[in-house]
């Protein structure tokens, strides 16, 4: 891989981490990862690609490391708890003038 190619891979990793931690909850992080496999997998016997063992471990490093970043965030204890996410704008009370 070529230097951008391997940074936008490792950011590609981090934020798919960061999501499944998020939306995905528990099972996020076997999803991911059986994702990634079979994304190699399909890059390996198409000849496309072939990615090297270094390369293959950074990018389920960083998904993993992502994971652990979106599992300590708020919104992740939010909605593990079953409670709906913040909402981003203020909702007008009905006794503003």
């Amino acid at each position: 891989m070529t230097l951008l190619t391997l940074i936008f891979a490792a950011a590609l990793a981090l934020s798919l981490g960061i999501v499944s931690a998020v939306l995905l909850r528990i099972g996020g992080l076997f999803l991911m990862v059986f994702a990634m496999t079979v994304l190699f997998g399909f890059r390996w016997f198409s000849g496309y690609s072939h990615p090297t063992v270094t390369e293959s471990l950074l990018i389920l490093t960083l998904l993993q490391a992502g994971y652990l970043i979106g599992t300590l965030t708020p919104l992740a204890d939010r909605i593990r708890r079953g409670e709906p996410a913040p909402r981003l704008t203020v909702k007008p009370r009905d006794d503003a003038e």
